[in-house]
């Protein structure tokens, strides 16, 4: 089992004793990550990331129109000196301006955070669809019949280290299957490649690249994860003989409603933790009450109830109305009394 860099750096110190620091850095720059990172030279990736992007874009837009996204595209990956540089570079007196792709393309290429429909974005509410839903109390009793059958389980499912789970190659594949129009499609899967493998960390003296998974602190994450899901989900369903009352998810967190029996129930939760390889899911049943992110969901003569799901370590510390803040964070408070 490969060492984590925590565990590098606290055996490094134990080792060391009263060795001075340029032994220490030495010991450091050692450092040989998990499987899916390579290291590089300073500055190797940097000098190519402006050219490459460009040249992808040019491939699909006029020269100029192909510089402008580059440099939102490096914006969003927080190389702001980059684009920077190649709007600079850019003569706004030369080619012809490529007429720009309708509002919504637009949004998905040059935001490239948000590569989606927007029945995939957080924050839809298709209840008991599988597509991603930012989930509120009001959600789980909206569209549910008024009487649940004696044998309704709550359940709900977390996806076991999502981001770091993905293959790309699958990945890329869910988001060309998310987008109806091919072009565009392959356009955002592209730009997403060259986000997923130009992510790099520094350590020491050494600059590192991600050349598998995702990296948890990249922009497009929690989108990229959310159509992954929602691909996978969605073809996972589309198979089962028997299906939830109710299907939900968040992220890497679902809540489901089940009538089909409990072994009915955990042979669903195994089939699904078999449906891909690198995706594992925990289970949590129960026919009285169940905790979903901020929400205690309740089966109450046959109907579902939710309250405020507050954790056991919660010492309800709050900031003093006449604190030195600004007047929205004050507001913002809830008195949960």
């Amino acid at each position: 089992m490969a060492k984590t860099l925590r565990d590098h750096l606290f055996d490094t110190i134990r080792e060391l004793g009263e060795s001075d620091l340029k032994t220490f850095k030495d010991k450091l720059n050692n450092f040989q990550p998990k499987p899916g990172y390579n290291r590089i030279k300073w500055g190797e990736l940097e000098k190519a990331d402006a050219v490459e992007i460009t040249r992808l874009l040019v491939s699909y837009y006029k020269e100029d129109y192909a510089v402008e996204v580059a440099g939102k595209v490096l914006e969003d990956m927080d190389k702001k000196n980059l684009a920077h540089n190649l709007f600079q570079a850019t003569e706004k007196g030369g080619a012809q301006q490529t007429p720009a792709p309708t509002s919504s393309t637009r949004t998905r290429v040059t935001g490239v955070a948000a590569p989606m429909p927007r029945e995939h974005r957080p924050g839809s509410s298709r209840a008991g669809a599988s597509e991603t839903v930012r989930f509120g109390q009001w959600k789980i009793t909206n569209g549910l019949p008024g009487d649940l059958p004696e044998n309704t389980i709550l359940a709900t499912m977390d996806v076991e280290a999502l981001y770091t789970n993905i293959p790309q190659k699958d990945g890329l594949q869910a988001v060309r299957n998310s987008i109806p129009d091919n072009v565009t499609a392959n356009l955002v899967a592209d730009l997403c490649d060259f986000v997923l493998t130009h992510n790099y960390f520094t350590f020491g003296d050494n600059v590192y690249l991600q050349v598998s998974d995702t990296a948890m602190g990249t922009r497009m994450a929690p989108q990229y994860a959310i159509i992954f899901m929602a691909d996978l989900e969605q073809r996972f369903l589309s198979s089962r003989p028997l299906t939830p009352l109710l299907y939900l998810r968040y992220i890497d967190d679902i809540f489901i409603i089940w009538t089909h029996g409990k072994e009915a129930l955990e042979e669903f939760h195994h089939d699904f933790n078999n449906f891909h390889p690198t995706i594992n899911l925990s289970l949590d049943q129960s026919t009285q009450e169940i905790h979903f992110l901020d929400t205690t969901v309740l089966i109450s003569n046959g109907h579902i109830n939710t309250t405020l799901y507050q954790k056991p370590t919660d010492c309800y510390t709050y900031l003093h109305a006449s604190s030195f803040h600004l007047n929205h964070t004050t507001r913002s408070e809830i008195d949960l009394r």
